[in-house]
């Protein structure tokens, strides 16, 4: 059996996933309005906002989301973010 449609969209992130400079902020947002965004940084706790959501890039980060009304969540989604090490033109790994 297929699993149950969905009514929310899975979040997206501007800019898109790469190479980042620091400070670079993120937006996560979705198309469902009504809809709160779940998140968690590198693996951390969850964390619950009202779209559209910002977050800081100041270290490698990956970013895992979904939204949620209601009793309906989204798929989640990944994006993963290194810095631009400006100096090297180089990206800096963790």
């Amino acid at each position: 059996m297929p699993p149950p449609a969905t009514d929310v969209e899975s979040p997206t992130f501007t800019p898109t996933p790469g190479r980042v400079d620091k400070g670079t902020i993120v937006t996560i947002n979705t198309a469902t309005a009504g809809t709160y965004i779940v998140y968690s940084l590198n693996g951390g706790n969850l964390r619950t906002e009202e779209p559209p959501v910002y977050v800081e890039i100041t270290e490698p980060t990956t970013i895992e989301a979904y939204a949620m009304k209601d009793d309906k969540t989204s798929g989640t989604v990944n994006a993963s973010y290194t810095l631009i090490d400006t100096r090297r033109g180089h990206t800096n790994f963790p």
